[in-house]
């Protein structure tokens, strides 16, 4: 999607189901919200595939790159096309009933409430990371404005967990816990886990969503919310200038 998009301006190389990230044939398949609600159904660690440094092609490749005639890997191959079948054709679903549906604008908080968007950005190539958030009012005035720069990212999941987290340790250095806080952030996973009993997040960053609600029992009144990435631009604006500037 992203090569297509440098020659027709008008379509977007960003994932059109989570409207987080960009649409690669790793992100459509591994690292979606929507992909990841179904590979742990299937007790599938897609998320090895990072450890051994295996792409989503040469992993896709090795289904048929064997003359291994077991009917029990078979069957599991079988059910793996499928799936990418699946994925792939729910998208195309979605998109031919998307140009009717407006996208999500930010909104402020209510009057004497606070509002902090928490985006991450991570490339997979130098394991870079970058965080940014800011803080707004209910008239929409920005309050604080940060970007921090790290190195050493694992997963695009475990970069929104270290974001969600600085922005929880960012509020309490601005004495924010007696505040109304609201925070929005666009990854459905860390957001969930954060907000209800039962984790959405790999195993992996489990510890992560627990420390986070650590910091969380510090506050008085605040509600964790999922937003679509175009409610969470500036964010994401600030998070990608924090990790390339």
């Amino acid at each position: 999607m992203e090569k297509i998009s440098l020659y027709k301006r008008n379509i977007s190389a960003v994932c059109p189901l989570c409207e987080s990230q960009e649409e690669t044939l790793q992100h459509l398949l591994i690292e979606c919200d929507y992909a990841n609600a179904i590979w742990p159904g299937m007790n599938i660690n897609v998320h090895s595939l990072h450890s051994q440094q295996i792409s989503v092609s040469r992993w896709i490749a090795s289904w048929f790159s064997d003359s291994d005639t077991d009917d029990e890997n078979l069957r599991w191959k079988t059910i793996l096309i499928n799936l990418v079948d699946f994925c792939l054709k729910e998208e195309t679903q979605y998109l031919k009933g998307k140009n009717n549906i407006q996208p999500q604008q930010w909104t402020p908080p209510p009057t004497s409430h606070l509002k902090i968007n928490i985006d991450a950005s991570f490339d997979h190539n130098t394991k870079e990371i970058g965080i940014g958030l800011i803080i707004r009012d209910s008239a929409g005035s920005a309050k604080g404005i940060r970007g921090r720069y790290y190195h050493g990212g694992v997963d695009p999941e475990q970069t929104e967990c270290l974001a969600m987290k600085h922005a929880i340790l960012w509020a309490k250095e601005l004495n924010l816990q007696f505040s109304n806080l609201l925070f929005e952030a666009d990854c459905i996973n860390v957001t969930s886990s954060t907000s209800k009993a039962n984790f959405v997040v790999h195993w992996m960053n489990q510890s992560h969503v627990d420390e986070i609600k650590q910091l969380l029992s510090d506050f008085s009144s605040f509600s964790v919310n999922h937003v679509k990435r175009t409610a969470n631009n500036v964010a994401h604006v600030i998070a990608n200038k924090a990790r390339t500037f």
